[in-house]
């Protein structure tokens, strides 16, 4: 499966419409089309289509790959082995060299249709909040303790973003303070190491 996370802008729209237009002439293979995975909230359709899934599942999305990882897993417990490769539109010029990168990782012959699934116009709000990679968080905690809002807490001993929508806009500023470069904000594109390119 693949999935194209949609983003609203429209220039961006344009791209992912050629994408999607590329991909669809593959017999056998199933497109899903989302909101924009950041904005995305509790949408169990979604949710419930990618966990239904048996097989390997090609993750576009305009955010950074470790971004998109975390953002993903924050919202769904993956059984273990499940499979997810992810391929950040950023990193492609055209959408054409897009095609061709999940082509060449989907394994795709040409010929036939796909199967498109479009929940991509299920209504989403745009949102700022922070994503914690579990891979390098240590749960010292700095974090809990730096925030003003309440957006983190603890769980015995695992930091998580409790309330993410206490998080000021625009505002990285607890991912300043993490030792490991754990908290990532996907949107803050000014800094490399805070929107997860890293």
């Amino acid at each position: 499966m693949i999935v194209i996370s949609r983003h609203p802008g429209k220039e961006k729209k344009k791209y992912e419409d050629k994408l999607i237009k590329f991909l669809s002439g593959f017999a056998g293979a199933e497109l899903l089309l989302i909101p924009h995975l950041y904005y995305l909230k509790g949408n169990f359709a979604v949710y419930e289509k990618l966990l239904k899934h048996n097989g390997a599942i090609f993750f576009a999305s305009w955010l950074n790959k470790r971004a998109a990882e975390w953002t993903l897993l924050k919202e769904l417990d993956f059984p273990k082995g499940f499979q997810i490769q992810h391929l950040s539109l950023a990193s492609h010029k055209t959408p054409e060299n897009a095609a061709s990168a999940m082509k060449k990782a989907a394994k795709m012959q040409a010929g036939g249709k796909s199967k498109v699934f479009d929940l991509s116009k299920t209504a989403v709000s745009e949102r700022w909040y922070p994503v914690i990679d579990h891979s390098r968080c240590n749960n010292c905690g700095e974090c809990l303790e730096f925030c003003l809002f309440g957006v983190f807490s603890k769980s015995g001993k695992k930091v998580l973003v409790e309330d993410p929508e206490k998080c000021k806009p625009g505002c990285p500023a607890c991912s300043r303070v993490c030792a490991k470069g754990a908290i990532i904000f996907p949107h803050y594109f000014d800094d490399k190491k805070i929107c997860g390119l890293d």
